[in-house]
């Protein structure tokens, strides 16, 4: 099975990979739901529905990478005032 956009993972972590990755989950989830309704004949779709879960399961790991990269992510630092002479 071919897919368009499965290169994602060939990219750095950026807007390009993220949109690339959300591209591929988008068509792995039609190509589910055109065997399901292809002629009417009910085919198996276990291998892209397990497939899909693994993608879905890996989306907050990709956005929070792309926040990383793209320097949008908020880091929390405590100051610690110095000590007076």
């Amino acid at each position: 099975m071919a897919w368009t956009y499965s290169d994602y993972a060939t990219y750095d972590y950026g807007a390009a990979r993220l949109t690339r990755f959300r591209l591929h989950v988008q068509e792995v989830s039609d190509k589910i739901g055109a065997e399901m309704s292809d002629g009417g004949a009910s085919r198996s779709t276990n291998a892209l529905q397990s497939y899909l879960g693994i993608l879905l399961k890996g989306q907050p790991d990709e956005v929070r990478r792309d926040k990383t990269a793209a320097g949008t992510i908020q880091i929390f630092t405590r100051a610690r005032p110095r000590p007076s002479p």
